[in-house]
């Protein structure tokens, strides 16, 4: 599941995927986007609509994940939106139906 990005959007999307591999090594898990039409809340259409999942972590550390995104953003087109799971979190995010987009059946 991937938005069809915006070359700058593209650009900082490859950046924060790059700062989370080196400043959490071995932790970072997965990132991906979703677009407004997969979406199960409000979100304006030029957002990237963003998913970042990690290993385990606690609360300081999804912080910091999100504003990672987000400074990186500041001097860009960008405008993301960050959501930030541990992997025990989105799986049961998953099984309950929590999540902030529609899963293909």
């Amino acid at each position: 599941m991937t938005a069809n990005l915006q070359p700058y959007d593209q650009a900082w999307l490859d950046e924060y995927r790059a700062a989370l591999e080196q400043k959490y090594p071995g932790q970072f898990e997965r990132l991906f986007t979703f677009s407004q039409d997969e979406s199960r809340i409000i979100i304006p259409d030029y957002t990237v609509n963003t998913v970042v999942i990690i290993k385990d972590g606690d609360r300081q550390t999804v912080r910091d994940i999100e504003w990672i995104g987000t400074s990186l953003s500041a001097l860009t087109e960008a405008i993301p939106v960050i959501w930030v799971y541990t992997e025990e979190e989105w799986e049961w995010c998953k099984k309950d139906g929590h999540l902030p987009f529609q899963l293909s059946p």
